[in-house]
Formats: C-alpha cells, structure tokens, sequence
C-alpha cells in the first residue's frame, strides 16, 4: 500500500523542479548561492527563457485582450488546452516571436499593435460584417471600448492641464467627498484617510492613488475599477446610467473643465471656432466636422442666454475659467458659457470610449 499526503508519515524526499508538461525538455537548473538556494532564480530564468513559449504568448495574448476586449485566445485566464482556440493561432505566434526578439520590449509591442491597420480601422457596424461574424471575433471592425476607471480619471487630468507627471514615491491621498467621512487625521480619526497635505499631490496619476479593499477611490467606483481584494484577469465592464451621472455631477469634474477652459482660452484666444477646434483636439485628438461645429455654436448662444437670464435671480452661480493668463479681456457670459460648453464635451462617449 503506498502512503501519501499523511505529513507524520513522510516517504521520499521530493526535490524541486516544474511539472514535465510545462518543462518538457527545458527543465531549469537550480544553481544555489551563498546566501540564496538558487530556486526563484532558476524558476525567473525558465519563465523568461526563449525556450518557452508560454510566457510570450501569455502576456501578448492579454495585451491583446486590453485593446480589442477579447483576446486572440478568448480565455487569457485559461490559457492552454482547458481554453479557447485562439481564433489566429499565426497571429499569436508572430507576436510572441517579435515580442522575445525585440528584448521583450513591451513599448514595441505596443507600437506592433497600436500602428496594424485592424486596431485602426473603423467601430462602424456593417450589415455584411453582422451578417457573417455577428460577436466580431475575426474583428473586421474594430470593437469599441471604454477607457478603465483609472485611465478616464487621468485622462481628465492630462486634457485639463492639472496633471502632475511625478514619477514614483508613495500613495498619495487625495481629498474624498464630505459625506464620506473623510475629515479625520488619521485612520482612527473618524476619517477614511488623512487627505494629502502637498496639493500638488491630488492631481498625481491614479496608480499613486491610495486605495482601500472596503472603499474604491469614489470618482472611479462606478467604472468598474480593479478589485484589490481578489486577483483577476480581466475587469468587469458595465454600461450604467450612475457612470454618466458621476462624471456630470462630480466637484472634481467640474473644476477640471474650468481649468480646460481656461486652457482653450490661452492656448486658441478668443476666436470662437478656434476654441473649438482646439477642445476637440485635445479631448478627441480631431477637427470637429461642419455638424458638430454648427451644434456646438448653437449650445453656445443658448447657455450664454440661459446664464444672462439666471444673472437676474437671487442664486446666481456660475462657473469660470481658470488659470488664465495674461488677464485677457472676456465676456464673463460667453465665458461661463465655454465652462458649459467644455463641461459637456468632456461627458461624450467620444471622449470615453475608444472608437
């Protein structure tokens, strides 16, 4: 009878080593140290060894997946003979190729992928399209995508000119809405975080942010953000009417725009179609066509009205550029009205979605 799994009943020693089915014949050599057994090294040296294939296709595989919603093999979790086939098997292999070849230069990936004429082309539907492929995963049209709740918070940031690109150092705590408590001084204060003192910090990328497993950082919560208290290979992504309403209703947003216009404002002057042209090069990287154009001068003159009659009203509040330069001359009307008007812009699917 043969005796295994009982811990008081030990038999042969088991020395350490990977499975053969993942190994096969490139089975790392462990090569001790003097202050180190020499497993992890051997195990770090076997996973990004040119002889396995498994690590390169794994992570080009699940870049994939960030830029098109679905990898080429459907399952990046899973990824082996319980997954999905990939539906380009030489496409995979290419990549993972170059990937390996270029020094495993993620940059190059990226630029492999970002500059392919399928990431490029089109997220119109087409009827022929729906008719022969209808989940798109040959990918004949490109599948559009929200940016992740952290990308949407920066990207905010980065157009309003209020982002500070520091590199490095610990979390930052940034301030939280009143009504969440957030006012003690500690985390036995009463509050959720002591806020940051350098206000500097409050406008630092969301991967500084500080973030706790019983509270997402509030202005991301609705956007699916990443759940630290379970590992995951791919985010959640839902389409709800609380997303827009936070980015219409949030202080935060709402300051960033002020800023954003006082950034058309210094950077395009006064001229009302080169404001707009240079908003939508900055949220949209694009010209606004003739219709858009027409639309948004037509907001416009109807803000500019709806903020002349609320002038005459006892709760008379409006928002204005900031951060302006120079101390140009503006109607203070029209100028509230671009805070509208930028304000709207930025809430677009445009703006949130990768098309």
């Amino acid at each position: 009878m043969r005796f295994t799994g009982i811990h008081e009943r030990p038999l042969e020693e088991v020395q350490p080593g990977l499975p053969a089915l993942w190994s096969g014949d490139n089975e790392p050599v462990i090569t001790p140290t003097a202050h180190s057994t020499g497993r992890r090294s051997a195990l770090a040296n076997w996973i990004a060894s040119e002889e396995n294939p498994l690590t390169a296709r794994v992570y080009v595989n699940r870049v994939w997946a960030q830029y098109f919603v679905r990898g080429i093999a459907g399952t990046p979790g899973d990824f082996g003979r319980a997954g999905e086939k990939p539906t380009h098997p030489e496409l995979l292999d290419y990549l993972a190729d170059e990937f390996v070849r270029n020094g495993w230069s993620v940059k190059q990936l990226h630029r492999e992928i970002l500059l392919s004429s399928v990431y490029r082309q089109s997220s119109a539907e087409r009827a022929d399209v729906l008719a022969i492929d209808p989940n798109n995963h040959l990918l004949a049209i490109y599948p559009r995508k929200r940016l992740e709740a952290e990308e949407i918070r920066d990207a905010l940031l980065y157009a309003s000119g209020e982002l500070n690109p520091t590199i490095g150092g610990p979390a930052v705590f940034p301030p939280l809405p009143p009504n969440l408590g957030a006012s003690g001084q500690d985390f036995n204060g009463g509050g959720l975080w002591a806020v940051s003192k350098n206000p500097e910090d409050h406008k630092r990328r969301s991967i500084y942010t500080f973030v706790r497993r019983s509270m997402p950082y509030p202005l991301t919560a609705s956007f699916d953000p990443a759940d630290p208290s379970a590992p995951h290979h791919k985010r959640d992504v839902t389409t709800t009417p609380l997303q827009a309403l936070t980015l219409f209703n949030s202080d935060l947003v709402a300051k960033w725009s002020q800023s954003l216009a006082g950034r058309v404002i210094n950077e395009a002057g006064t001229d009302v179609d080169a404001q707009l042209s240079y908003l939508y090069r900055v949220l949209f990287s694009r010209e606004p066509n003739r219709t858009e154009k027409s639309a948004l001068k037509n907001f416009l003159k109807e803000q500019e009205k709806i903020i002349q009659n609320k002038a005459w009203t006892d709760k008379f509040e409006v928002a204005v550029p900031t951060g302006l330069q120079g101390n140009p001359a503006l109607d203070p009307f029209k100028a509230a009205a671009l805070v509208d008007l930028v304000h709207t812009v930025a809430n677009s699917n445009d703006f949130a979605y990768r098309f």
